[in-house]
């Protein structure tokens, strides 16, 4: 009977790898790098490292933020006294003046930021309002009540301690 080998199932091998005879004095090749002409190195990315997409430097004397483009929230910061940073020295995806980056989407349209600076004055005029309002929540919490004054839906008198 011939030399019968049963059908394998499942994947085919591979096609065999020949081996060529490598002698004493034959080395193997090297990939052979690219240089360019001034001799350095392109500068590699940092692939799945630490990336600050949105980073900027600061300005002295100013407080800057992005706000992304959603309705209402740049007219938002305008009336908080931001202004539109217009720096061409910064990277932007914006085709006109303003310093703008791409950040997502929204139901597949592009979502971009656009950084907006106010002086440091404004902004921490800003800070101290809103510890202000913290303060009245967070006494109004204190004393069983909404911060209209009224009472409801209290179920006796609790501690923390």
């Amino acid at each position: 009977m011939e030399n019968f080998t049963p059908r394998r199932r499942g994947r085919p091998p591979s096609a065999p790898v020949q081996s060529e005879a490598v002698t004493a004095d034959a080395q193997p090749e090297k990939a052979q790098e690219t240089v360019p002409e001034d001799g350095k190195r392109r500068r590699r990315s940092n692939v799945g490292g630490f990336n600050m997409k949105l980073a900027v430097p600061e300005r002295p004397g100013y407080h800057r933020h992005w706000f992304n483009d959603v309705p209402g929230r740049l007219a938002m910061a305008h009336e908080l006294a931001y202004d539109f940073v217009e720096d061409k020295a910064l990277k932007s995806d914006s085709p006109d003046t303003r310093v703008r980056r791409f950040v997502g989407t929204i139901d597949g349209n592009p979502l971009y930021a656009y950084l907006m600076e106010t002086p440091l004055e404004e902004y921490e005029r800003g800070q101290r309002e809103k510890v202000e309002e913290t303060r009245e929540v967070d006494k109004a919490i204190a004393a069983g009540r909404d911060l209209d004054g009224r009472i409801e839906n209290q179920y006796g008198h609790g501690s923390i301690r």
